[in-house]
């Protein structure tokens, strides 16, 4: 096979790869590296509404979301039409793991805000019965 009709098929597959949104049942290989906090205090049942917050800090808007065991996913849009997705892994004693990724290669400044502000809002909200918006 010709190195040129090689690169073709690698660059078919690649595209085939990364296109379309991964969700909690499908799993696609993504170029770069998602920033991640781990052992994070926080409640499963704070993760969906801090989220919309820090969504907002990192002018994003979620597209769609959804628990699948003890893990949270949703997928977002970002600023110039970027797509990304985000991850809550329940860690059990009240911690957390957040996850976050913006395509096509990364985003380390937007991942990193995104996850600063959903720290931030768990943190706010964690052992609280009750809060304000």
């Amino acid at each position: 096979m010709k190195t040129q009709t090689k690169f073709i098929l690698l660059a078919s597959i690649t595209v085939t790869l990364l296109s379309g949104c991964a969700g909690p049942h499908r799993r696609v290989i993504e170029p770069g590296e998602p920033s991640r906090l781990t052992e994070l205090p926080g409640e499963r049942e704070d993760v969906i509404r801090s989220l919309q917050i820090a969504l907002e800090a990192a002018e994003a808007a979620q597209l769609e979301g959804g628990w699948d065991g003890d893990t949270y996913y949703a997928t977002f849009l970002a600023v110039e039409d970027r797509l990304g997705w985000v991850r809550a892994t329940d860690l059990g004693d009240g911690t957390l793991e957040l996850r976050a990724f913006v395509r096509p290669r990364g985003d380390l400044a937007v991942q990193e805000k995104l996850l600063r502000a959903w720290a931030r809002r768990l943190d706010q909200l964690d052992g609280v019965e009750w809060a304000p918006r």
